[in-house]
């Protein structure tokens, strides 16, 4: 093979490489999930008692989980491409497990709050690391710059407004990624 076809080729498969990368790491749909999930439940927080938000995180954060994996196995099959699904399954199960327990456990305390928070903001950096995505990692550490925030500052009804700014911030990352996903098609 000659040296000009040769490199002709290489170059070839690295734009399908990189077309591939970018059609694996579009991060939308548990932003908008758990976004919807979030601000549902800042509602739900600031205007219900602990047995009504113990029932709608123990309902809402399984059902969000349970529609991710559907949503992106289908994906799989409509684009051809996937990436190995483990990782995002168990720092998703940690996140969710991590943030309810200290949600519940320190409820009304800036642990229940900003503890959330944080690890939700800890998560997020593990998955912008995952999908190698500078949005989502900045979505993180606003995440996690929030959640210092509330627990200094200790506003009223931190509860609800640490949420409605995740899903808040979430919905909005999620529908720009949305629409550069929509521009690239």
């Amino acid at each position: 093979m000659e040296r000009a076809n040769a490199e002709q080729l290489i170059g070839d498969v690295e734009k399908q490489r990189g077309r591939a990368r970018k059609a694996l790491s579009v991060f939308w749909f548990p932003l908008v999930v758990f976004g919807g999930i979030a601000l549902f439940g800042a509602l739900v927080t600031a205007t219900a008692a602990p047995p009504v938000i113990f029932a709608l995180w123990i309902v809402a954060w399984p059902a969000g989980m349970v529609a991710t994996a559907i949503y992106y196995s289908q994906r799989v099959h409509r684009i051809g491409l996937s990436v190995p699904a483990l990782p995002f399954i168990l720092i998703g199960l940690c996140l969710g497990v991590s943030a309810f327990l200290l949600g519940w456990l320190g409820r009304d305390t800036r642990l229940g709050y900003a503890g959330p928070l944080f690890v939700i903001g800890a998560g997020y950096l593990a998955f912008a690391w995952l999908q190698r995505s500078m949005l989502e990692g900045a979505l993180a550490l606003a995440l996690v710059v929030a959640a210092v925030f509330f627990s200094v500052a200790q506003p009223p009804h931190a509860g609800s407004l640490s949420l409605a700014f995740f899903g808040l911030a979430s919905l909005t990352v999620g529908a720009w990624n949305l629409r550069q996903n929509a521009n690239a098609e």
